[in-house]
């Protein structure tokens, strides 16, 4: 597997050098039960991904190599757990060739540690887990059976370290009864890290997943994918649900270092808990093999957007050639510039954590206070106590290049709620679609309010009972209180006459054969505000969709 469900046998370096003895007619007949049982083998390569075959063949990803499935130098048309009508097929169909006698499935169960044996040799007999009432549940191994770890990069370690499994001093620090001592548990994590663009595009596009990638002979992986307009896929991208209702998509062009060198750790953050995520440091980038990959990279994707394939998906120049819109940063200008290459690699595709765990005190004055003005949740979190209010609105896509900065009008009426509007800047951090103002006459603008005096009331409760930098969970329970509903309504329809004002006409899209109309990205005001369903709708999913809703999806 790559990425976007692109499917690929693994690399004959990976056998070669990892140590194991491998029976490779057994892991012929996986992949082969893999392969039948969730894995698309596509009729035709739709409108983005065979330009993307071409672009790659034209860039000089050689040779090329039609379908195949096994890892291999070249362009190449792979396999997919994403079937031709865009349907994602998982893990849980592999079930349907195994024999229901042998075989019991728990389902909504988390495992909370290993068991182990405390004779000799030491062994794993049995698990413990929870359901998702959180009642607790042992399950042992018969005679000669055996415990499978499979919870991935992240989960099984960290299942590893809370079963006692796991560097001796980490252990008894955090009063975890040591199993055996593995000082290397946790440590040398890596991770191959994403680097590319993100284009607007005057194309409509269906396609769904990646079904080519391309392996060079430089290093690097390149694929490139269109962002479908309901994606779960693509957490690293925070523009999803963005594609306005033109002719326009966005695309993602890039690639990842193949092997990473640079190496991090894995800590756990609470002793007891397996829902609380630890701690994971990859640290990108920190050996110079990676940087000079990341600069390879660079160089591919700049032949592959001056392919002939990829000239349709520019914007067309009047005065000027053609271009390219990207949402986001573009490619350094000269992959030799080690500034601009370093800031490329470390700020596009990579989120991470880094920080060094120095620990320092500040003590007040005989007479001294505390001053804690740290907001609505960093507040609480330290004092444990919570409250903020809802937020409802609309985004729309208007077709005038706004330059306005922040928020400097508001409305406040007498059914309540108060209402504004604003530009989204380039540089955004209170909206979750950042930078997607791309550099043509287009804006987005929002044009919402806010419930005020709020009755709806949550909590706030700790995650981590020593680390400050771990978010506590908070709920804030919007519109749970009947009293909060009518200003919804009332918001709705204060926003309705706003938008049908003259002084909101300029900012519609001309129709020839019809009235102007708004472009809406995301969900628009409901039809009727009394109907009590789609404004329930509105409600929940406005209060998803903008960032200053929510803190965490909790």
């Amino acid at each position: 597997m790559i990425n976007f469900g692109f499917y690929s046998r693994a690399d004959d370096y990976f056998y070669e050098n990892s140590g194991i003895e491998w029976d490779m007619s057994a892991v012929k007949s996986a992949y082969e039960w893999v392969e039948n049982s969730i894995v698309t083998r596509t009729d035709r390569l739709r409108r983005w991904q065979a330009s993307t075959y071409n672009a790659f063949v034209e860039a000089g990803v050689a040779p090329d190599n039609g379908f195949i499935l096994d890892h291999v130098q070249g362009t190449k048309i792979g396999g997919s757990t994403y079937d031709d009508s865009g349907r994602r097929h998982g893990a849980v169909e592999l079930l349907s060739k195994a024999n229901p006698e042998n075989i019991k499935v728990v389902v909504h169960a988390t495992v909370d540690r290993v068991m182990f044996s405390n004779s000799k040799p030491l062994a794993a007999v049995g698990v413990k887990y929870h359901d998702s009432k959180g009642t607790q549940h042992e399950v042992h191994v018969r005679r000669g059976g055996e415990v499978i770890l499979s919870a991935g990069a992240i989960g099984s370690p960290q299942l590893l370290l809370l079963s006692g499994i796991g560097p001796e001093s980490s252990l008894s620090s955090m009063d975890i009864p040591v199993v055996r001592d593995q000082p290397f548990i946790g440590q040398f994590m890596a991770d191959n890290p994403r680097n590319g663009v993100n284009l607007l595009v005057p194309v409509r596009l269906a396609d769904v997943g990646v079904r080519v990638a391309g392996i060079t002979n430089i290093g690097p992986y390149v694929e490139s994918t269109a962002v479908p307009r309901v994606s779960s896929i693509i957490p690293f991208i925070p523009f999803l649900d963005l594609i306005p209702p033109l002719n326009l998509s966005v695309v993602v062009v890039g690639g990842k270092v193949s092997r990473p060198k640079s190496t991090g750790s894995l800590n756990l953050v609470s002793p007891v808990d397996v829902t609380v995520s630890p701690k994971v440091r990859f640290n990108y980038y920190s050996h110079t093999e990676d940087i000079l990959q990341c600069g390879n990279l660079v160089e591919v994707l700049r032949k592959v957007l001056e392919t002939q394939a990829m000239e349709e998906y520019k914007f067309p120049g009047i005065l000027v050639p053609n271009y390219f819109t990207y949402i986001g940063p573009s490619l350094p200008e000269d992959s030799s510039d080690q500034e601009s290459l370093a800031t490329f690699c470390h700020a596009v595709g990579v989120n991470y954590h880094d920080s060094n765990g120095t620990r320092h005190e500040v003590h007040v004055r005989r007479s001294g206070e505390v001053i804690l003005s740290v907001g609505a949740i960093g507040s609480p979190k330290l004092l444990l106590l919570s409250g903020i209010g809802p937020c409802n609105g609309v985004n729309l896509l208007v077709s005038i290049r706004l330059a306005d900065v922040g928020v400097r009008v508001a409305g406040i009426i007498d059914i309540r709620p108060y209402v504004e509007s604003t530009t989204v800047t380039r540089v955004s951090s209170i909206i979750p679609f950042l930078d997607l103002i791309p550099p043509i006459n287009l804006s987005v603008v929002v044009v919402g309010g806010k419930v005020s005096r709020t009755k709806s009331t949550g909590s706030l409760n700790l995650v981590s009972p020593v680390d400050v930098t771990v978010s506590p969970k908070v709920w804030f329970n919007y519109y749970s209180r009947t009293e909060d509903i009518p200003q919804c309504g009332n918001l709705v329809e204060v926003l309705r006459k706003v938008l049908e004002t003259q002084a909101k006409d300029k900012y519609k899209f001309p129709r020839i054969l019809g009235p102007n109309y708004f472009t809406y990205i995301s969900p628009s005001l409901p039809m009727d505000s009394s109907d009590q369903e789609s404004l329930a709708t509105f409600r929940r999913k406005h209060c998803q969709h903008l960032g200053i809703c929510m803190v965490d999806a909790w």
